[in-house]
């Protein structure tokens, strides 16, 4: 048992439990006949409670199943993290008497995980860069789409000074017409240098999703950046889902640079829809190919693919930042919607090991995405003081807070409407 890959699932199922059993073992292994590759049926708890109106000639079965993996189906060598994969969300999904099903969870034998080594950094050596002990902030850049990379350049430089520690580039921002992406390295890698020389480490996180280009894609970010002195301030983000597993594999394995992994498109495989896998066991794969960064949801979202809060901060953020074996924590990134209010709200909670990726507010401000900037930077100034944004003297503390009171009038004004 402690040579296996096992994989707990929910499901309902068109027939009895020996059946399921059967189906399971046939839909797995049904192309070998060797018994050291037989699928072990770990666990059966059958839903007593779910009641089906059914014909009298169709048996209905529901429940959760843990099945056990065999470590020699897979071959690390050369598939990888992907070959796990089609055991996790694959022919069981496409067998028509599995009418429901979600992957749970997977646990991984020790075995595999001394294949791979995780993030090159993690938490730890993040904070080192940055010297920064507290919630790291992050920017990204809009408009996605429309800016030169001599403009990009300068807004990244304005996000930094005024407050930043990263910068990240949109999932959807790798290159494009008015912006390529060596370009826009170029403009920003010159900012950067000038911004790191007068207010210290900062890093800028850019894309490089790609397919057949990848490894010459990370040798010319490589070499623009050298010639800016800034290849410590340099993170390479990939997307996990629409560039692959492989793809990411291949980036940690070429990579001395932190690791960003964007989750882009993961709703088609984790919303709770009939046929889904668990977000957290993304994560947890992500975390161990190497992501020393993984997006990961935040509580205060209204749009989440979430059931509760409880499931970002149990399994997602737990799997991101709790023990797993020799493996470096990898740093949980927030996005989506954040504001002042909703930051302290994820702070109280999920804690300090957490990047904030702030985007659409800082750009909404009506006059100016400096000021937006700077409120955000605020924010993270006073509730990491151990203050209560709702105890913020409106009056007294004009000075220090500016543009974090002028937001806090606004939704005043707005609530008394």
């Amino acid at each position: 048992m402690d040579d296996l890959i096992k994989m707990e699932f929910n499901i309902e199922y068109e027939g009895n439990d020996s059946q399921l059993v059967e189906e399971i073992k046939n839909t797995i292994t049904s192309r070998q006949k060797n018994p050291k590759f037989d699928v072990k049926i770990i666990r059966i708890q059958p839903n007593e409670s779910k009641k089906y109106d059914i014909s009298e000639n169709t048996s209905w079965w529901s429940g959760d199943i843990s099945i056990g993996i065999p470590m020699g189906l897979i071959d690390t060598t050369y598939s990888g993290i992907a070959n796990l994969l089609i055991f996790a969300v694959g022919d069981l999904f496409a067998n028509k008497n599995f009418k429901k099903i979600r992957t749970k969870d997977i646990d991984l034998p020790k075995t595999l995980l001394e294949i791979y080594t995780g993030p090159k950094f993690g938490i730890d050596g993040i904070r080192e860069k940055l010297n920064n002990n507290g919630p790291i902030f992050a920017s990204l850049i809009h408009p996605k789409y429309g800016l030169s990379a001599k403009k990009y350049g300068q807004i990244a430089k304005d996000l930094l000074e005024n407050g930043a520690d990263m910068v990240m580039d949109d999932q959807y921002c790798v290159s494009n017409d008015t912006c390529p992406i060596y370009e826009k390295a170029d403009a920003v890698f010159s900012n950067l240098k000038d911004v790191i020389k007068k207010d210290g480490p900062k890093l800028y996180s850019i894309n490089i999703t790609s397919g057949k280009n990848l490894i010459d894609t990370y040798h010319k970010i490589q070499e623009i950046a050298s010639k800016y002195n800034v290849e410590d301030n340099i993170v390479m983000a990939f997307n996990g889902i629409t560039g692959g597993f492989t793809g990411l594999e291949i980036l940690s394995d070429i990579s001395d640079k932190p690791i960003q992994v964007h989750v882009g498109s993961h709703g088609l495989l984790t919303r709770h829809s009939d046929y889904s896998i668990s977000m957290h066991i993304l994560c947890k794969l992500f975390r161990l190919i190497g992501g020393d960064f993984i997006n990961a949801g935040h509580i205060a979202e209204k749009k989440v693919w979430y059931y509760s809060d409880s499931e970002v901060i149990y399994n997602n953020y737990d799997t991101l930042r709790g023990k797993f074996d020799n493996i470096k924590p990898s740093f949980p990134v927030a996005a989506g919607g954040l504001d002042p209010l909703s930051i302290e709200q994820n702070v109280k909670i999920l804690g300090n090991d957490t990047v904030f990726q702030i985007g659409g507010f800082v750009f909404s401000d009506p006059f100016d995405y400096n000021r937006g900037i700077k409120c955000i930077r605020q924010t993270f100034d006073y509730i990491n003081q151990g203050y209560d944004l709702s105890n913020l003297n409106l009056n007294d503390e004009t000075k220090k807070y500016p543009e974090l009171k002028t937001y806090l009038e606004s939704r005043q004004e707005k609530n008394s409407i």
